[in-house]
């Protein structure tokens, strides 16, 4: 692995625009008009002042096929999907906090923020835990994707509950575009 100019990239350099083939050129205009326009109207950073995109933008930079393939996806899920804005922040700080992911961390808490959920709810889920001041919709997000995305089995007493029936496709998709990040 290349070294990064600083953290902000992980373990990937941080690609400059200037460093860009023209595929990779096209993908971050697109990024830039969607997600970073997007992160930052959120409340958090998607690119460094220079215009490096940073967090999970730059690694998408690496794989513009695949990448186009994946924004096609998350786009079409986030349309389609059957989770309500709180419960797609719960199931991200969820994945987040397993995974121990400081900047997912970091720009879901805004996300969160944005759609209503309490500092108290936010501080418990990167714990791991769920809050009394979220539904019992979202406890159960919380504690799906903890269990799937921990021990990759999630346990018969929840899955037997019937609001978990209603909402597990879309979990479970939610939660597997989250992973691929």
């Amino acid at each position: 692995m290349s070294k990064a100019r600083n953290s902000l990239g992980g373990r990937l350099a941080l690609l400059g625009p200037a460093e860009l083939s023209k595929t990779q050129k096209q993908l971050y205009d697109r990024m830039g008009s969607t997600m970073i326009a997007w992160a930052k109207r959120s409340g958090f950073q998607g690119a460094d002042e220079a215009g490096h995109l940073i967090g999970p933008f730059n690694p998408l930079l690496y794989s513009p096929a695949s990448t186009e393939g994946w924004l096609s996806f998350t786009q079409a899920e986030e349309k389609n999907g059957t989770l309500s804005e709180r419960e797609r922040c719960v199931v991200s700080l969820s994945v987040g906090s397993v995974w121990k992911a400081v900047y997912e961390l970091y720009a879901q808490s805004a996300l969160a923020r944005e759609a209503g959920i309490s500092e108290e709810a936010i501080a418990a889920l990167i714990a791991g835990k769920g809050s009394d001041d979220l539904t019992d919709k979202e406890n159960i997000a919380q504690r799906f994707t903890r269990q799937l995305i921990a021990t990759h089995v999630v346990d018969d007493t929840l899955t037997a509950r019937p609001a978990t029936h209603l909402a597990i496709r879309g979990w479970l998709i939610f939660v597997t575009s989250q992973a691929v990040t």
